[in-house]
This record gives C-alpha cells, structure tokens and sequence, in this order.
C-alpha cells in the first residue's frame, strides 16, 4: 500500500520569481543528495475550490463549507475527485508547519489537534469520470452559484517525478488562475509529494542501499519477531518520508516561508483501495485550499 507525504513551500506574492527559484532549487538537490535519482514521466493537477455562501438573514457566525475538484494525475488520469466539507481548523488534524514553535501542533494523521475540537465532520469524497469535470465544474458555478462561489483555480503543468529507490517524488510549480479582476495570478508556491510503500508486498523487505546508508529506517511496519501493525506501519512510512525530506531540504533556504506538511490520515487506510485514494485526496486538498 501506498503511503504519502505532502509539503508545500508557500512564494511570497511580491517576489513573482520565488516558485521557480524553490523548484529549480530542489531540483538540484536531488540530483545532487541522490545520484541513483531517475527521473520519470511528467504529471499535473488542476483544483478548483468553491465556498458556501452564507444564507440570508442569518445573524449567526456563518459555518462554510468547502468543495473542491481536483483532478491529479499521479493518483488517476480517468477520474477526477470531488470532496465537500465543513471547513474548521480541526477538519485538518495531519498538517503542520517548519519551523516548529513551542505550540501544540497538530499531529500527522491524527483525528484531533491537542488541546482542540475533535473532527466531526470528515465530508464526502466521490470521483467521476475525467472528462465530466468541466460539466460538473460550470454546473456548480453557474447553475448552483447562489450556493457555492469560486474562491481559487490552481494548476500544475509538467511537473516533475523522480524514483528514489522505494520512493516516488513528485513536484512542481502552482499557478494561480485569475477568477476575478482582483485576484491575483502569481504562483503561490511548490508542492513536494513523496510516496513509498507502507505495507505488503515483497518491496518492503528491502531498502536502497543509498538510503540504507543515510540511515533510513524500514517502512515494512516489523517488529522483531516480524510481526506487523497497521499503526506501525505507517508511522514507519511517515518516518522515512520525514527523513527523505530532511536530506532533500538539507542546504535548501526557504527564506522566511513556512513549510507546511500534510500526511496521510491513517485511520481506515487498510480497509479498501478506495480508502488510500481517499486519503491522498483529504491530504492534496488540505494543502490546495491554502489561505481561505
């Protein structure tokens, strides 16, 4: 099974040229950390994210909700995923930002944040077929648009894949599409996924020898007597992405940007495919809602 990380290094909006410097800057930092690197095909990903309007006459606080459509090659070229929620800080218990503070935080995967409110509502992920999306996407602005309002458009074009032994890294440059006369259309930052094998297969039984020599601990979940746990297995995953990234940003000057990082949830991961779909789905989207 398939277990990601996501990280996303914010670009500030005066310094239009701040994206491209960050990716070409991990770029050669993975060729140059890891010379076994091979780099693979391209991808991309197109997110639309719209937002409840707040009902007339309403004198309370209003409680939005947030829909996204998100198509995103490297988890389907077919279909395309749609999630709606009710937006909260505590929707999102697997993100956190570097440099760490001495506040709480929450904790990766988790299904509260210390201190907080436990999530209550965890929305609705469905996917439809690809080449419905701009159907689905004009009647959810214009037929529904009492309802719902477009907040951003993000794309991603030819984005870049490498292979480090078991894991899989794919990043990119954001760009913002102008929804209004006011928005702006500067990239907004880079994203960085790192993906590896969690559990079963014969994969997990070995390790790159150039990763093993970093130090990397098994993803496999064993313990001694060889013995496997779904909880162990993907914190042992969530250890070695963590550590992959540590070396790939080792060196790397991010300015005073915050890295923000998103796990995967690991509660009912093992329960079907469609569950890690889902879950990758949750994490992408946390990262792309950006600023609401």
């Amino acid at each position: 099974m398939k277990y990601s990380g996501l990280y996303f290094i914010p670009s500030h909006a005066n310094t239009p040229d701040a994206s491209h410097t960050t990716f070409t800057t991990l770029l050669n930092s993975i060729e140059r950390h890891f010379e076994h690197a091979v780099r693979q095909g391209s991808w991309s990903l197109t997110h639309r994210m719209f937002r409840s309007t707040p009902e007339p006459n309403n004198t309370q606080p209003p409680q939005h909700k947030l829909q996204h459509i998100l198509y995103l090659t490297p988890q389907s070229t077919s279909r395309t995923y749609c999630f709606i929620h009710a937006f909260t800080p505590s929707n999102f218990g697997g993100a956190k930002t570097e440099p760490q503070s001495n506040a709480p935080t929450p904790q990766p995967g988790g299904s509260s944040q210390p201190g907080g409110t436990p999530r209550t509502d965890p929305g609705v992920v469905i996917s439809i077929p690809s080449h419905n999306t701009e159907t689905h996407t004009s009647f959810v602005g214009n037929q529904l648009q009492p309802l719902w309002a477009i907040r951003h458009i993000l794309n991603l074009g030819n984005g870049v894949t490498y292979t480090v032994g078991q894991f899989t890294i794919h990043l990119g440059e954001l760009e913002a599409v102008r929804t209004s006369a006011t928005a702006s259309s500067a990239s907004p930052g880079v994203v960085v996924c790192i993906s590896t094998v969690a559990a079963g297969g014969e994969e997990d039984a070995s390790q790159d020898d150039e990763l093993r020599d970093m130090g990397y601990t098994s993803v496999s979940g064993a313990d001694e007597n060889g013995v496997n746990g779904a909880s162990s297995e993907f914190t042992g995953a969530e250890e070695a992405i963590r550590g992959l990234w540590a070396v790939l940003r080792e060196g790397v000057d991010f300015g005073r940007a915050e890295v923000r990082e998103v796990m995967m949830e690991k509660e009912g991961l093992q329960a079907s495919k469609f569950a890690e779909s889902e879950a990758a789905v949750r994490m992408w989207c946390d990262v792309l809602r950006l600023r609401v």
